[in-house]
């Protein structure tokens, strides 16, 4: 009697998609659209095999096994450990003898400090098995996010190193050199901690250049110039300039507020301010035809609000009651929502 036959164990392996479908899903991973586990099985379902037998089992198509969650989870714990140890022990240092310490040796520690971050951040990134310009591609998003945080220290230490290192214009310095350390690192490993720390030495950069350069009043330059930098950053986001574009977006709209309300918080220059917070308020709504973003159409919801309550109590000479104030801006708020909200509804329709 022959031996029955055994049919081989299916196969398993996830059936490669397309490269672009690959690099386009990456992307959603990477700004938060879809999750990891989403993106697996769009790709499943997007790929030849699966699109030459529609009725197979998406389930079949798994990208192999994915690594344990808690083992990624404490390896990363780990990296952040060990960098909270690095600083810590470099801050008790320079806590003791900083004062002591020579302007030479000031910026060469933190100089250095700078590098050994820098050189940590490689190791962690090298350790992947893959060129580290491959690792914002990499499903180990716990080794991205550590890799940007080094980097983002690293970024800060430089700026430090910079700015100890002039005579005249130490915060431009110091904020140039953070901001360009930052973009490279960033170019290598993207993520939203490395992007935020970009937005940070850019505002100081802007801030100190208008400080150094303006002979007048400067007010009204500082507030052009933040609300410049907001719809700057928008704009890196909206163009994919910076791979995580709500966070993009929601930063841009809040410096932009912000710039447009530093001359009213001031007390000078107001006209400026409400005229800054009122374009705010346009771009906002506008902005929201384009970008479909509840931090865009919050920042024109917010600055409406604020304006028009502003323009009120300066035109009446704040002859305007405690009680009258709140009862425009809730109103105000009311009608700037219900704008935002039939915009929100046109929009899906």
């Amino acid at each position: 009697m022959s031996e029955p036959r055994t049919s081989p164990a299916p196969d398993t392996t996830p059936p490669p998609a397309e490269p672009w479908v690959e690099a386009a899903l990456d992307d959603l991973v990477a700004d938060g659209t879809l999750s990891r586990q989403q993106a697996d099985r769009v790709a499943a379902r997007l790929s030849p095999a699966t699109l030459a037998h529609p009725g197979s089992n998406p389930a079949k198509h798994q990208r192999g096994t994915p690594a344990p969650a808690g083992r990624g989870r404490l390896a990363e714990i780990a990296g952040y450990l060990g960098a909270a140890l690095l600083l810590g022990a470099a801050a008790l240092f320079l806590t003791g003898s900083w004062a002591s310490l020579g302007e030479t040796a000031r910026v060469v520690i933190l100089a250095g400090l700078a590098v050994v971050l820098l050189g940590a951040g490689a190791l962690v990134a090298a350790t992947s098995g893959q060129p580290v310009r491959e690792l914002r591609h990499h499903q180990d998003s716990a080794r991205r996010r550590l890799v940007s945080v080094l980097w983002t220290f690293a970024s800060a230490s430089a700026a430090g190193a910079a700015g100890l290192g002039v005579d005249g214009w130490e915060v431009v310095a110091a904020s140039a050199a953070g901001l360009i350390v930052g973009a490279v690192t960033y170019t290598l490993v993207a993520s939203a901690v490395g992007q935020l720390g970009m937005w940070v030495a850019s505002i100081a950069l802007v801030s100190s250049l208008v400080g150094e350069i303006g002979d007048g009043p400067a007010m009204p330059a500082y507030a052009v110039a933040l609300v410049a930098l907001g719809v700057a950053w928008v704009a890196l986001g909206l163009t994919h300039v910076v791979r995580e574009r709500e966070v993009a977006l929601t930063t841009g709209a809040a410096i932009a507020l912000f710039g447009a309300q530093l001359p009213v918080l001031s007390g000078d220059h107001s006209g400026v301010g409400y005229t800054l917070t009122a374009l705010v308020a346009v771009a906002g709504f506008a902005g929201y035809l384009r970008t479909r973003s509840w931090a865009v159409l919050g920042a024109g919801v917010l600055a409406t609000t604020l304006v028009v309550p502003e323009v009120l109590q300066d035109w009446t000479g704040g002859s305007v009651s405690a009680a009258g104030s709140l009862l425009i801006t809730g109103l105000t708020l009311l009608g700037a929502s219900a704008a935002g909200l039939r915009l929100r509804r046109e929009v899906a329709d």
